[in-house]
């Protein structure tokens, strides 16, 4: 009878509750309110895909990143994201937005014993060569990389917030 009474009170304290709590991830204490946050990026009007978006608050969060990606029609949903958490939006506050594009760019193959090989001067070209081809395939130039030179940004309020960044206008 103890055994019973054992098992039915582990079962009742550690089980139960999550019966009326369900699984899913619960919110941390400390994580800020977030409201709905979209930032479009476009270059000359037209809508730029795959390009990572990313928030820069005003006064700073403790543990928290503020980020998202843009779609086929240019628009990032922002989601804010903890260690263990993350939420659809941002919290109130002002931004600087900060933009990187997800580069491509084919590269011949070579192994590490045949670039060992080569001369100092030899290396140099190569590596000059492949930061040439990188810088040509950005989309995203200057200012608009850079939390400290982005001119970009956006203020999060509780209805929410939209914005579009226009690449052109940011040289």
């Amino acid at each position: 009878m103890k055994r019973i009474f054992v098992i039915f009170l582990f079962f009742a304290v550690c089980c139960l509750p999550s019966l009326f709590t369900g699984c899913g991830q619960r919110k941390p204490p400390g994580f800020p309110p977030v409201y709905p946050c979209t930032i479009t990026v476009t270059k000359d009007g037209t809508a730029l895909p795959n390009i990572s978006v990313m928030l820069i608050p005003e006064n700073p969060i403790d543990n928290v990143s503020i980020t998202g990606g843009t779609d086929q029609n240019g628009t990032a949903t922002i989601r804010t994201v903890s260690s263990y958490y993350s939420a659809s939006g941002a919290p109130e506050g002002k931004y600087v937005i900060v933009l990187l594009d997800n580069v491509s760019v084919d590269l011949p193959e070579i192994g590490d014993d045949v670039y060992e090989s080569w001369s100092p001067q030899r290396r140099q070209a190569w590596d000059d060569d492949i930061e040439k081809r990188i810088r040509e395939a950005r989309i995203i130039h200057g200012s608009l990389r850079n939390p400290l030179q982005s001119q970009a940004s956006v203020t999060v309020t509780s209805s929410g917030s939209e914005a579009t960044i226009d690449i052109t206008e940011h040289r």
